[in-house]
């Protein structure tokens, strides 16, 4: 499930390399670097790189507050079978990030297209959090 939401959010966010499931089921450490680049890019669409990938994502999830390590060791391996569950599961969290900052920046206006339950739950929040 969590490949098929990554999957949705970059089609869904004009993604331009080739993505499928079999691709993230195992993917090599370019498209790792691909995936990781563009999400970043749309937080931080002016954010300096240093050059260095590792450097940059372990700097980048460590600046966000994520609550695990990423170690340099993992991004050499991407997609090995004990290394992929945690980055996707740092993907994931990415995503999830920037679909709250999506809905967040959204007006009180906007919530009418969303279903009824999301908008009670959802206006509520974000409305107290302004």
């Amino acid at each position: 499930q969590s490949i098929e939401n990554l999957i949705r959010f970059l089609v869904e966010n004009n993604y331009d390399q080739a993505v499928s499931p079999k691709i993230l089921h195992r993917p090599t450490g370019k498209d790792f670097e691909n995936v990781v680049t563009f999400l970043f890019g749309l937080l931080d669409p002016n954010g300096k790189r240093s050059g260095k990938f590792a450097d940059d994502v372990t700097t980048m999830f460590k600046g966000l507050k994520y609550p695990f390590n990423i170690s340099k060791t993992a991004l050499a391996a991407v997609g090995s079978p004990h290394t992929w569950p945690a980055l996707l599961a740092s993907l994931t969290w990415l995503v999830e990030l920037l679909e709250y900052d999506e809905r967040a920046g959204l007006s009180v206006e906007d919530y009418s297209d969303l279903s009824s339950e999301e908008q009670d739950s959802d206006k509520q929040f974000f409305v107290y959090l302004k």
